[in-house]
């Protein structure tokens, strides 16, 4: 039993348990007041919450408690494994689809980029090509609003959007290494 002296709380094998004064005065069969005196060394504990203590008490230092509790945390061991394994497996998918979506990205970018260039450049050569164009002012209006659709698209896929995905996978990439050395110990 622990020592008691005037600065030392009776505290130990609750705080060991993790449980709070509610919880332990239902196994002890007292109220929380006895308790609290109790671990405030202001009282004793009645013979039977005493009893009920020290049997708590024992059971923590005894071998066999090692051994149950060896076993509890090779269960939560391999409890943790599974977890893990599950989330490797869910960030290995995200990934793939990640890149994915980085691809047709990249792709639809490219396109962005040809939309821009035909508005900006396009005008000036279909004068070239027909100087004498009544239509020149329409055509001109319809190939520069190919640019600027070229230009709103990119805010969806442009190389910043590119760069935030691809931090994405990263991320993912180093939790998928991560959680593998995890598991292998």
């Amino acid at each position: 039993m622990p020592r008691t002296s005037r600065y030392f709380k009776n505290t130990s094998v609750r705080t060991q348990l993790g449980i709070t004064q509610e919880n332990y005065v239902s196994y002890l069969m007292g109220n929380r007041s006895m308790l609290a005196m109790y671990e405030n060394n202001k009282r004793s504990l009645p013979h039977e919450a005493f009893m009920r203590n020290g049997a708590v008490e024992l059971s923590l230092a005894r071998p066999e408690t090692a051994v149950a509790t060896e076993a509890a945390e090779q269960e939560q061991r391999a409890a943790a494994i599974q977890v893990l394994t599950r989330r490797r497996a869910i960030c290995s998918a995200t990934i793939t689809k990640l890149q994915i979506q980085l691809t047709k990205m990249k792709e639809k970018y490219q396109h962005c980029l040809n939309l821009v260039r035909v508005g900006i450049t396009a005008p000036t050569i279909l004068l070239e090509i027909y100087p004498q164009n009544d239509r020149y002012e329409k055509d001109k209006a319809n190939l520069e609003n190919f640019g600027r659709c070229g230009k709103d698209d990119m805010e969806y896929c442009g190389i910043g959007q590119q760069q935030l995905l691809q931090l994405k996978i990263e991320a993912l990439q180093f939790e998928v290494d991560r959680i593998g050395d995890m598991i292998k110990g």
